[in-house]
């Protein structure tokens, strides 16, 4: 029980201290418990020896969070790795020896039970010089990059250095020198690529590990070994005080001081897992002509306790919240951490609204469709949106639950779990799930924005909507409403001005559909198109209506392409036979058969597949709920 932090000088550019150095140091050494907390210079550096490791927290580090080097060959076992979201090199950086790669003993450690959380511009394991690694029921998440190897490193592959029961999930899995030699080594091993589980490999033939079936350093909340002696780490049981601009609460919230947010932010605010956040009245992050940047780590969770709550970003600003599948940022309400929470709760606080330049179609008064001076006032007072930028950056949702939201205002003025407003294609969005929303769970209003891995559950009004001219790209698309909600897509143009330009034109791919028996699955209205690719709706009274000036984009503005209907009423509306003369001419199946997948735009946002609907199973994880 031993914790570092704050260390790593660099005495000059070759020589600097690591949080901890054990320079060969042997397995007759006791090392479980120990941190390594925001060191300037690596956490741990092994160098040489055999020191074995049993529980290891290295956070926030500044260069390489692992490292070894000069023949190590200990073992590590639960060894958890949180990268920092404003520095990091690695989070392992090995080696066996630089100038002598092959030289004796060969570095050649072992290690089972890891999680790395990295960030969008680090990588998790970059494996150089001759060194081997055996590893075993673990994950690196969040990296830019999962794996490179280098040197005489890709000749250990299979031998020195063995992957089983190994999750890789970053957005390349493999690059550097031989990327051909590594993907066949990781073909040939127990290795999961993306979000899915490998599975557990058998430790049980090993004297110093730990038989363990789980993937990863912790098996579960009621299991957390970091728990009361680590900080940075959720329910660490540590804090170091709310950050500046917020204020503490009287009591803790889920174990951690509750700090609260209110008013207005115009200065760069991070939000570290230390606490959890409470939410007083509308929060509004940035303003116009005051941005900001709000960074949320992964494991955070953002409180509403009333109706009256919802967080805004305004237009130049920009939100980085970058959670992870194991511990996702969540929105959601003061119940849920209460244990108050129920299946059907819903509009219990706000929402969240994104604020952006990018083009919309719903101008004031002489004002030109996706011009700069085209812009929106958003509902319930959300803040001004719309301009002339279709590739502005609103920042990065990524691994972002928000739940039990949308609080209706007044008639007019209803919260969506997520509403897009204005924004651009420079956002990036993957991994969002909006549950059990009072309104809409997202609803986008115009711009450009695109999403992946986009899970819509339990929403009361319509899972998906857009308007105002809306012309981003979906894929990989999960719906389902079971117990509550109106159509599972409700979606327009404009409204008063059906043919305004932009027009509504978005592109999905790869959605499933799971709607009630009375509901409606697909509404098309008011002049907007809708292309629709690989895309299985699986129940239903009503897969599509098309109304308006819609009917009149059938085959041009609306084209449907490896689709299969599946309801009690496949087609019904203003124009019945037009509908069907386009279904009939088009690459769908009515009724239970499985169309033939279409072919995806060649555009750089669709990854090519022949897969009909979403594959839900194979990314939903731990860090979505379903009803």
């Amino acid at each position: 029980y031993v914790s570092v932090r704050y260390a790593g000088s660099n005495v000059d550019p070759e020589n600097q201290l690591n949080g901890i150095a054990f320079q060969g140091t042997g397995s007759g050494t006791t090392v479980e418990f120990v941190q390594v907390h925001n060191n300037l210079d690596d956490g741990v550096e092994f160098f040489g020896g055999s020191t074995n490791v049993k529980y290891l927290v290295l956070t926030g580090h500044a260069d390489d969070s692992l490292d070894w080097t000069d023949g190590w060959t200990g073992s590590i076992q639960y060894l958890v790795i949180d990268q920092a979201d404003d520095a990091g090199d690695s989070a392992i950086e090995a080696d066996n020896r630089e100038g002598d790669e092959n030289a004796e003993p060969r570095s050649a450690p072992r290690i089972a039970n890891m999680t790395i959380n990295g960030t969008a511009d680090t990588r998790a394991i970059r494996l150089r010089r001759g060194t081997g690694l055996e590893l075993y029921n673990s994950v690196a998440q969040g990296s830019d990059t999962c794996l490179r190897i280098q040197g005489e490193s890709l000749n250990q592959l299979g031998d020195s250095i063995i992957f089983e029961g190994v999750t890789l999930d970053c957005a390349t899995v493999n690059e550097g020198d031989d990327v051909a030699a590594v993907q066949a080594f990781l073909d040939s091993s127990n290795v999961a690529e993306g979000s899915n589980a490998a599975t557990a490999h058998d430790l049980s033939g090993d004297a110093f590990f730990d038989s363990t079936s789980f993937i990863g350093a912790i098996e579960s909340e009621a299991n957390d070994w970091t728990d009361g002696w680590t900080i940075g780490m959720p329910d660490a049981g540590v804090s170091f005080g709310c950050p500046a601009g917020t204020t503490e609460a009287a009591s803790t919230v889920g174990g951690k001081t509750a700090c609260i947010l209110s008013g207005t932010y115009t200065s760069d605010l991070s939000l570290t897992r230390d606490n959890s956040y409470l939410l007083d009245g509308k929060v509004l992050f940035g303003d116009e002509g005051m941005p900001m940047t709000l960074s949320i780590e992964s494991g955070v969770s953002i409180i509403g306790t009333s109706a009256d709550d919802f967080v805004v970003v305004s237009r130049g600003s920009q939100i980085q919240a970058n959670g992870t599948a194991e511990m996702p940022i969540l929105f959601t309400a003061i119940e849920e951490l209460q244990g108050t929470i129920s299946s059907t709760s819903r509009g219990l606080w706000g929402g969240l609204v994104i604020n952006g330049y990018a083009p919309i179609n719903d101008c004031p008064e002489g004002a030109a469709g996706g011009s700069a001076d085209c812009t929106k006032e958003g509902e319930a007072n959300s803040g001004l949106f719309g301009g002339d930028q279709p590739n502005d950056s609103s920042g990065t949702l990524r691994y972002v639950s928000v739940r039990y939201a949308g609080s209706n205002v007044d008639p007019e003025n209803q919260l969506n779990g997520i509403a897009f407003q204005g924004v651009g294609d420079g956002t990036t969005v993957e991994y969002i799930q909006v549950h059990n929303n009072l309104d809409d769970g997202v609803e986008f209003f115009g711009g450009t924005v695109n999403a992946k891995y986009v899970a819509l559950t339990g929403n009361s009004d319509d899972s998906l909507d857009w308007t105002d001219g809306w012309v981003g790209k979906l894929q990989y698309v999960y719906i389902e409403q079971t117990d509550a909600g109106d159509s599972g897509i409700e979606a327009d143009n404009r409204e008063g001005d059906e043919l305004a330009t932009p027009v509504s034109n978005p592109s999905i791919a790869n959605m499933t559909m799971v709607i009630r028996d009375d509901l409606r699955a697909i509404r098309l209205r008011r002049g907007t198109g809708l292309y629709l690719f690989n895309t299985e709706v699986t129940s239903g009274d009503t897969c599509l209506r098309v109304q308006g000036e819609s009917l009149n984009l059938l085959g041009a503005g609306i084209t449907f392409d490896g689709v299969g209907l599946n309801c009690a009423t496949v087609n019904e509306g203003d124009d019945v036979d037009a509908v069907q003369s386009f279904l009939d001419g088009s690459n769908v199946v009515e009724g239970a058969g499985t169309p033939t997948p279409g072919t995806l735009p060649a555009d750089g946002f669709f990854e090519q597949n022949s897969t009909i609907g979403a594959d839900f199973e194979s990314w939903s994880g731990n860090w979505t709920i379903v009803p």
